[in-house]
């Protein structure tokens, strides 16, 4: 109890730091029915309790007793990126495909070095985990996150 008292006190004195916020920074609380996270941006205030939290937002509060709390964090949620076009790079993405000039071969490192993808011209990474690779052609290699 102590330790978890320790954990939510830590989080509000992050909050409290005045740490600059995006619309995509989100607070999560995971409890046994699943996690809710909720945008920084639309949180008025948490309170800390003797019994549990209180996460005040734009819209309504949401109330947490410690016991049902298994863990909380910050996070940043991604909104993606649909298509890529750089007309000093002979690489382009779009819809989960990485392309080049006609015939150029395109080759895709995971970080630790090794292939997980090629192809001639385009080469799909859709079936990729999301992370940092490298796509290499005969003339560049560039870095990429999915």
């Amino acid at each position: 109890m102590r330790q978890t008292k320790s954990l939510f006190a830590l989080a509000a004195l992050w909050l409290a730091a005045g740490t600059p916020l995006s619309a995509q920074e989100v607070f999560v609380v995971s409890t046994p029915q699943g996690q809710s996270s909720y945008a920084l941006a639309a949180i008025r205030q948490i309170t800390f309790t003797d019994d549990g939290m209180t996460v005040e937002a734009a819209d309504q509060q949401y109330t947490f007793a410690y016991q049902d709390v298994s863990a909380m964090r910050f996070s940043q949620e991604t909104t993606g990126i649909s298509q890529i076009l750089s007309p000093a790079r002979s690489i382009s993405y779009a819809d989960g495909t990485l392309y080049g000039a006609t015939g150029t071969p395109l080759t895709v490192y995971d970080l630790s070095g090794h292939q997980v993808a090629a192809g001639l011209s385009s080469v799909s990474v859709s079936h990729l985990p999301h992370g940092v690779y490298l796509v290499k052609t005969t003339s560049e290699t560039l870095k990429f996150v999915r």
